[in-house]
């Protein structure tokens, strides 16, 4: 099928030939597209301008399709081999896993056995790059365009720039390595955001741009979900035991209605393209397309092609979201909406199994003995700052409190300071509901103090606490040096110049550089002249060689993303 996200309308269908009942996998690269029967081990090649099939060959089992987004290769584990679709089969390093393509049209394939991350062009290998210890479990993500390694035997994630530059950072202690080797994770996402669900519903929101994850700990049903997506200001939880999209939203912190796909239990395939998510229940007719602004739209795959557009989730009053995705009746009937041709697309294949039904509408909570109804607040979450972390939280459903605070409970007592919260009490009608707990200072490393923090709703006579959630740093590493610019001060010398970190205390800089059009050692390096907080002097390089300046800002909650800068000596 092939769907505009536009209007959700089918443009054009595909027959595949003998593929009924056969898990189908979709890759499009280009303008090509190509559907690989796993069951068969068959690739075929579509035309999707005039909709047929255009070849078929068949592959070694255990054989799939990846892309670095202008050419297709078959990657096999077994064999260790890398082919492109159109060239020699070549054989590749190690036992490669699946891989990933950057947006400088690089093909990156990890090799866990000997710890490290390659990447390949046009079938040859271009970059081999140490990224973890040999033998570590190794998850490879797409952040923004940027190959992204997961360690979850370490619990770090290492990044990896388009000048082959690794920046490691750390997920630990907001999520733990057993947790980690379970999380689920989109391959890919288009923005800097990457979101990991851990086995215990704990959501982590990995930010790119500050290399900090944040915590998320949303009041979830127990039902199975697969990995979450994010677009625009919005999470969405594909949930398999509802066959629905459970809704947050980030910006104001609540979470919307439910976006119903099948209403019953099934495999949901959720995917990010284009700035578009798409949803799929591969087992049937229903599928939605949403864009970035939560407006939706519902295709029923193989009757009809005319579209239904719903509102958008944020045209819905907040009184009315719901907690957990309990589908309305006529959600019930007949779901609706196909993937558009891209990653993560297939077609039929085993239902879950262990599922829940969907779920029935909750009970109304048991009254204290005064006669209220005293519940917990919701969708805590705990963000770092530089010597702070800031908790938000959503008010109890059913419950009326007369304020709200935030408690914390330490994890390392010994000589830590521990947080004053400003303010120390919310009323219950705040327009916003967050607290800042204060440390004073980012001790960075090890030294720095982790707690769990509680949302706390006050009730006429008790006090109920939220559960806690994950261990949160009182640290934020500072962004990349921004408008890093050289300037030309005669033969041989040049001033650096950059903006100086905003909202950053201690604050140092690492300048590293090096010619790129001869070899040299140290000792023929220039000698910095003149230096201070937002530029730097250095003379006596070699005339006529080019030179590439690498500045890091550093302070006491970690190192920021590299800037880079190319100039050649007078």
């Amino acid at each position: 099928m092939h769907v505009d996200g536009l209007t959700g309308r089918v443009d054009g269908q595909v027959g595949v030939p003998r593929s009924r009942g056969h898990e189908l996998r979709l890759s499009q690269f280009g303008h090509e597209v190509n559907a690989l029967d796993s069951t068969a081990s068959e690739l075929f090649r579509i035309d999707p301008i005039r909709e047929k099939i255009l070849a078929s060959q068949e592959i070694q089992r255990g054989s799939s399709v990846i892309s670095d987004g202008r050419n297709g290769y078959l990657i096999n584990q077994l064999s260790r081999s890398l082919q492109p679709l159109t060239g020699p089969t070549r054989v590749m390093e190690g036992a490669p896993r699946a891989g990933i393509g950057d947006d400088a049209g690089g093909l990156w394939v990890t090799i866990p056995a000997k710890g490290r991350a390659v990447a390949y062009r046009e079938g040859r290998q271009i970059k081999s790059i140490a990224v973890a210890a040999p033998g570590d479990l190794l998850v490879l993500r797409r952040i923004a365009g940027r190959p992204a390694v997961i360690n979850t035997t370490r619990s770090t994630v290492t990044i990896i720039s388009s000048s082959g530059l690794t920046r490691e950072l750390p997920l630990h202690p907001t999520i733990s390595g057993v947790l980690l080797a379970t999380a689920k994770s989109p391959e890919a996402v288009e923005g800097s955001v990457l979101p990991l669900l851990a086995s215990d519903k704990t959501i982590v929101l990995f930010d790119l741009r500050t290399g900090v994850p944040g915590s998320l700990q949303l009041s979830l049903p127990r039902h199975t979900f697969a990995a979450p997506q994010v677009v625009g200001q919005r999470l969405y939880l594909p949930d398999e035991s509802a066959g629905s999209l459970v809704v947050f939203n980030m910006s104001a912190h609540r979470m919307e209605p439910p976006v119903p796909i099948s209403g019953r239990p099934s495999r949901i395939e959720a995917f990010v393209k284009d700035g578009f998510l798409w949803a799929s229940d591969p087992d049937g007719p229903a599928a939605v397309v949403v864009e970035k602004d939560g407006r939706l739209h519902h295709i029923v795959k193989y009757r009809e092609r005319k579209a239904r557009t719903t509102p958008s989730p944020s045209a819905v009053p907040s009184s009315s979201a719901a907690a957990s995705p309990t589908l309305s009746p006529a959600a019930r009937q007949g779901g609706e909406g196909p993937p558009g041709p891209g990653q993560g697309s297939s077609t039929p294949g085993p239902r879950p199994s262990g599922t829940a039904p969907s779920p029935s509408p909750s009970r109304a909570p048991s009254p204290s003995p005064g006669g209220e109804n005293t519940l917990a607040p919701e969708n805590v979450q705990g963000t770092p700052g530089d010597g702070y972390v800031d908790i938000t939280f959503s008010p109890p459903k059913g419950g009326r409190p007369l304020a709200y605070e935030v408690t914390t409970l330490e994890e390392r007592p010994a000589r830590m300071p521990y947080p004053y919260m400003e303010p120390e009490r919310l009323p219950a009608d705040a327009q916003e509901l967050r607290i800042r707990a204060q440390l004073g200072i980012c001790h960075g490393g090890t030294h720095s103090p982790v707690y769990h923090y509680r949302a706390v709703a006050i009730y006429k006579q008790k006090k109920v606490a939220s559960a806690p959630t994950p261990l949160v740093r009182s640290c934020l590493p500072p962004g990349a040096p921004e408008r890093l610019t050289a300037t030309s001060l005669g033969t041989g010398t040049v001033r650096l110049d950059w903006y100086e970190q905003a909202n950053a205390r201690y604050v140092s800089y690492d300048l590293d550089y090096e010619g790129r059009d001869g070899s040299y050692d140290n000792e023929d390096w220039g000698e910095v002249e003149e230096s201070g907080p937002d530029h730097v002097v250095i003379r006596n390089l070699t005339p006529g060689r080019q030179y590439t300046f690498t500045l890091i800002a550093r302070t006491r909650g970690g190192d920021s993303p590299p800037a880079s800068i190319t100039w050649r000596a007078p």
